[in-house]
């Protein structure tokens, strides 16, 4: 299964770093019913940024492997962070992979039926009119009930809007 935003252009491939210069608007759109997706949640999860204050995500480019970003909540920076290609992410066609990781269900868990492996991968880009893209994806494959074979698979893209001022608007 899989979700995206109506309008949706797909990444740009041959996005460099310096293309991703610019304002976002925090709050992404993806597909009907999706939950809303902030992208300082993505940049700094499980850090002390209160996300749901944060409008704007600005992105500077320092050279040619460096992006200086910073979030902005009622006009002014209230986080920022640099992250450096090779050591926070990779850029690979335009894409920035964010380091996935592989879950485990033991079926431990009150309520859960599954046992078996899965992995998590979140990429950023710009689609091909210049909004910030994400994909999250997401596959398990194991049993339910100790019985069932199960496999699954889905994604959901988010279109974080690029906005021509730093400002919100």
């Amino acid at each position: 299964m899989s979700t995206k935003p109506a309008g949706d252009t797909g990444f740009d491939t041959k996005a460099t770093l310096r293309a991703f210069a610019g304002c976002f608007a925090n709050v992404g759109e993806g597909g009907d019913g999706g939950a809303s997706t902030r992208l300082s949640g993505i940049i700094w999860p499980g850090t002390v940024v209160d996300h749901k204050d944060v409008d704007v995500v600005r992105v500077d480019a320092e050279g040619t492997d460096v992006l200086h970003v910073s979030a902005i909540a009622a006009g002014h920076v209230t986080h920022e962070s640099r992250f450096v290609e090779g050591r926070d992410f990779t850029l690979v066609d335009g894409q920035i992979k964010l380091k996935s990781h592989v879950v485990g269900s033991t079926g431990t868990e009150p309520g859960n039926p599954a046992i078996g492996v899965g992995s998590e991968a979140i990429t950023l880009g710009l689609d091909k009119v210049g909004n910030g893209r994400e994909i999250y994806s997401a596959n398990f494959v194991g049993t339910a009930f100790l019985v069932f074979p199960v496999a699954m698979h889905g994604t959901d893209a988010v279109r974080f809007k690029r906005l021509s001022t730093c400002n919100g608007s």
